[in-house]
């Protein structure tokens, strides 16, 4: 029998933004993604929802934009879905590419019998906190276009995650655990962390690490914009939500500010899944201190020799 591990992604019916036609798309050998069978989709819905009691059930105001895949579901444990974390490692990696809003509300395990019919579902074990996700930038697109697609192929070429450096790691689980908070003070703390795991190698100086380091890998990569400034901004924002001193909101003066410094880590771990002489900065402090030091270091015309064969 034919056991499926998926995620399915919702819609809001009526919705101002129409996500394009849906066709399958093969990630790996073991993952796609695409539309489920509209029947089996609606029984997914149905399976992971609490079943109420209702003089008539009320009509569902959303439907599956898509889903993903693992066919065949793992053999063993029997029963467990996505034992070993391949279905919510894609997804996490999906929003390095392009943030999107796929949960883990609607996650279950599908058995078909051998004429294709389902057997059995079985709903995913990711419930209540954490089982959401969210966007920051809310006139984006909620989806993953047929680019993101071929990009996230791309990347998943490369796993498993042990391969890469455990600072990389790290980055990607702080990343994926802001995408799945709506608090926006929780998730301002998650990306300073996430960066922190990328960049930071003393215990004292957090600030000034944090500051001239992020900075400088953001220079590097050379799509985004995040200068020392609003690393620093950034940095003191996070440290009076960790001292319980207030709470973060996002407004017209700091959107743009957590957006910019929520691209940082995405770009990081994208590049160091893609370049290896990249990832291998990540995996000693000493790369790190290198790679972007704390001091700036003199041009040649500003050492003192070379101000005395001016002279």
């Amino acid at each position: 029998m034919l056991k499926q591990d998926v995620v399915i992604a919702t819609h809001v019916l009526f919705e101002a933004q129409i996500a394009p036609p849906r066709e399958r798309f093969q990630l790996a050998d073991d993952l796609w993604e695409g539309k489920l069978e509209k029947k089996t989709a609606e029984r997914v819905l149905d399976s992971c929802e609490p079943p109420g009691y209702w003089p008539k059930k009320p009509k569902r105001l959303f439907s599956q934009l898509y889903a993903f895949v693992r066919e065949p579901a793992p053999a063993e444990p029997s029963g467990i879905w996505d034992s070993d974390l391949r279905l919510q490692t894609c997804i996490a990696l999906s929003r390095l590419i392009q943030p999107t809003s796929i949960g883990f509300e609607y996650a279950a395990r599908i058995t078909y019998n051998s004429d294709g019919s389902v057997s059995e579902i079985i709903p995913g074990p990711v419930k209540g906190f954490g089982a959401e996700a969210y966007v920051a930038n809310k006139n984006g697109c909620n989806w993953l276009a047929r680019n993101d697609l071929n990009a996230l192929k791309e990347i998943l070429r490369h796993l498993p995650l042990s391969n890469f450096p455990q600072r990389v790691q790290r980055a990607l689980w702080y990343h994926e655990y802001a995408a799945r908070s709506r608090d926006v003070s929780v998730r301002w703390t998650l990306i300073c962390t996430a960066l922190e795991a990328l960049v930071h190698t003393d215990l004292h100086g957090s600030t000034k690490q944090f500051t001239k380091r992020v900075s400088q890998l953001a220079s590097e990569l050379g799509t985004i914009q995040f200068s020392e400034d609003a690393a620093k901004e950034a940095y003191e924002f996070r440290s009076r939500i960790s001292h319980g001193q207030g709470s973060a909101t996002l407004d017209i003066n700091t959107q743009g500010l957590y957006e910019q410094m929520e691209e940082v880590p995405r770009e990081t771990i994208v590049r160091a899944m893609r370049d290896p002489d990249f990832a291998r900065i990540f995996e000693r402090d000493e790369g790190i201190r290198t790679q972007w030091p704390l001091r700036r270091v003199p041009q040649a015309s500003e050492t003192p020799a070379s101000k005395e064969r001016g002279n």
